[in-house]
């Protein structure tokens, strides 16, 4: 079986259109993610295709009080700081803050987009941005996410960017001792 990144993802039944870095890999090596394109040799896909829960699906599950609204242009650029950004905001202790908060990440209809605590993350999601804070880039920088969270759900940034220093500290300093073992 062809062992592409696009296969491989595919055989975790994700889209490798949807999966920022191949396509970044796939467009500087003058290549596709178009598994259609692409000669798979061996065993089908889909005869080696299981399921796998992806992040966003887990943190979907672990924060039920956001609610997150994926455009066709959505990528795992956005979605993976937006999950770390939010992450960091309830290891601060300030989960229940978060609750109501909506984050757009792509390009939905503006049907789906309603208002309260609205973030647009994203450049694909800047025509949108009437709605509320819409974050530049892609993706946009966690730190530049953190702080539109807490200023969203009413949050001090600045314990919340102490907390994660602390937490990323610790698991630096874990790592290093491991790494002298």
């Amino acid at each position: 079986m062809d062992v592409s990144p696009s296969s491989s993802s595919s055989s975790m039944d994700f889209d490798p259109k949807q999966i920022m870095h191949l396509q970044y890999v796939a467009k500087r090596q003058g290549s596709t993610t178009d598994l259609d394109q692409i000669e798979i040799l061996g065993e089908s896909i889909a005869a080696q295709r299981r399921s796998f829960k992806s992040a966003l699906e887990v943190f979907k599950e672990r924060y039920p009080g956001i609610s997150i609204v994926l455009g066709e242009s959505a990528c795992t650029g956005c979605i993976c700081e937006m999950i770390g950004a939010l992450s960091h905001v309830k290891e601060a202790g300030f989960g229940e803050a978060m609750e109501g908060l909506k984050v757009i990440i792509g390009d939905p209809p503006e049907r789906e987009v309603a208002s309260g605590k609205v973030l647009l993350f994203g450049k694909c999601a800047k025509h949108l941005a009437g709605f509320g804070p819409h974050l530049p880039g892609c993706p946009p920088a966690e730190e530049e996410a953190l702080k539109a969270i807490c200023q969203l759900s009413c949050v001090d940034t600045n314990e919340v960017i102490s907390s994660r220093d602390r937490m990323r500290e610790k698991t630096w300093q874990a790592t290093k001792a491991d790494l002298e073992a």
